[in-house]
């Protein structure tokens, strides 16, 4: 009997986590060079490439600045390698795709880095 009961309240716990669990959102991150050249100033601003993913309904829960992990010759002109990331729900990942922008897991060399979401 008693086991019985501690059974069905696994049973029950597993259900409660289970329908917590499937309101969750599963989180990507991706990425679109700011397009800054070396000796010419920055390229595009996180706040300004963001729009892009908020006029096709994409919300966006974080965007920061990064390097894309290659090294670049210190040379007026050449591209710096700075790419603008921005966090956004995977089932948006394809649309996000639509617009042009790329995951960050095409990035081999990305060192991922902790956004602080916006509250």
């Amino acid at each position: 009997m008693i086991h019985q009961r501690i059974n069905s309240a696994f049973a029950y716990a597993a259900v409660f986590i289970a329908s917590c669990s499937s309101d969750s959102v599963n989180l990507s991150k991706v990425f679109k060079y700011d397009g800054s050249v070396q000796c010419e100033g920055a390229g595009i601003a996180v706040q300004v490439m963001e729009r892009d993913l908020t006029n096709a309904g994409i919300g966006v829960s974080c965007g920061q600045k990064a390097g894309d992990g290659y090294a670049y010759p210190a040379l007026c002109g050449v591209a710096t390698g700075m790419i603008n990331v921005y966090t956004i729900d995977t089932r948006d990942l394809s649309t996000a795709e639509d617009v042009g922008f790329e995951s960050t897991a095409t990035l081999p060399n990305y060192e991922d880095q902790a956004c602080r979401p916006r509250t």
